[in-house]
């Protein structure tokens, strides 16, 4: 059982051929998910313990196993406890007890703490998010508001108070090479009181991730640029070229999720790990979570050029699921999955004739046409 490694970068970029960019959705954003955490317990219809490691591995920057059981709901706030205590648990429900795990030990062990972690049982993509909460003070404290998700490690990190309660962090991540290791874009904004009630934000778009804290704006993390840095929004009408996506742009859909992580003295770079000065029990409050989506997008599927000759871009609003090519008689050439909103197709090796390309999309599918001709 391995587990994905984050690997020390920051904000790198890929050069990539694009012809145009989607036009914006203007529609206005409707309420999908809240809970304002008004009952006596935990909404298990919302909410579940993050699959698969429910504790820390030997060795990972935290040391805690997490259990809903630290986590209580009381006049209107979540809390989430993080506490000293011997506990005898497996690491992951998805192996027995005996089965050895990747750092040697087995997966049944004793764990010195606990603590609390949830995420929606509902997954998300392009939308607004946001949650109130305020964080324990202490050291070794790793609280977080994030989205998790995909066959290729999309993260967002709206918190990920590692470095204390006097400073933001937030960051983005993707498996973008495929290879188990993400690639991340991260910043830190000090000068804050986490310690405090306040309300993170988050509006994720197809073209930029923009980050809030009482509604200011903190931070904007653009997909895409030129080659002089510019940002390419959505609607620019662009020349033909190469462009820079950034490789730590989330392209699935996530979960959102919430925990209280106790670091281990192997936690990242500029965070302290938990020690005898730390004050425990501890908790983590979050007042609500709430999450708006845009109303439908109209679909808009381009493919060009048309005619080509050597490849295609297809570029789409909405996220493609998968593509389908078929020849003139109908035959399936091609089938790709995608779970982005654009693809590039090397065509040069296809005979000259119409073809037909279909995109899947979540909930529904487009067709368009392209000519394949030799080049003069």
């Amino acid at each position: 059982m391995q587990a994905q490694v984050t690997v020390p970068s920051n904000c790198e970029k890929k050069g990539v051929l694009l012809y145009t960019i989607p036009e914006c959705n203007e529609n206005a954003y409707e309420l999908v998910f809240e809970d304002d955490f008004n009952g006596t317990k935990l909404d298990t219809s919302k909410w579940e313990l993050p699959c698969c490691f429910y504790g820390a591995l030997q060795g990972s920057q935290h040391i805690e196993f997490n259990s809903l059981e630290n986590v209580t709901v009381l006049d209107g706030v979540c809390k989430m406890t993080a506490k000293k205590e011997t506990v005898l648990r497996r690491v992951t429900y998805w192996y027995d007890s005996s089965a050895i795990l990747d750092d040697g030990l087995p997966n049944l062990r004793t764990f010195d703490y606990t603590s609390g972690s949830m995420w929606t049982k509902k997954k998300f993509f392009h939308g607004k998010y946001e949650a109130r909460c305020r964080m324990p003070k202490g050291k070794g404290f790793w609280p977080a508001f994030w989205m998790y998700g995909g066959t290729r490690g999309n993260e967002i990190d709206i918190f990920d108070s590692y470095g204390g309660t006097d400073k933001l962090v937030t960051n983005i991540l993707h498996d973008f090479e495929g290879n188990n290791k993400l690639l991340g874009c991260n910043e830190t904004y000090p000068g804050y009181d986490l310690t405090q009630w306040h309300t993170f934000g988050c509006i994720f778009d197809f073209d930029k991730i923009s980050f809030l804290v009482d509604d200011q704006l903190v931070r904007v993390v653009h997909r895409i640029v030129s080659s002089n840095g510019q940002p390419i929004n959505c609607g620019d009408n662009i020349a033909a070229g190469t462009y820079f996506h950034l490789k730590s742009y989330p392209l699935e859909q996530m979960r959102i999720i919430l925990n209280l992580a106790l670091i281990s003295p192997n936690g990242p770079a500029g965070s302290s790990a938990l020690d005898a000065t730390t004050p425990l029990p501890s908790t983590f409050e979050i007042d609500y979570v709430k999450v708006w989506k845009q109303g439908m997008e109209e679909i808009n599927l381009s493919i060009s050029p048309n005619p080509a000759s050597e490849q295609i871009t297809v570029t789409s609003n909405v996220r493609i699921k998968s593509l389908s090519i078929y020849n003139s008689s109908g035959q399936k050439i091609l089938f790709s999955t995608v779970e982005n909103t654009y693809f590039v197709k090397e065509i040069e090796n296809l005979p000259n004739g119409i073809y037909n390309l279909t995109a899947m999309f979540e909930v529904n599918y487009k067709s368009r046409k392209f000519i394949k001709l030799s080049p003069n």
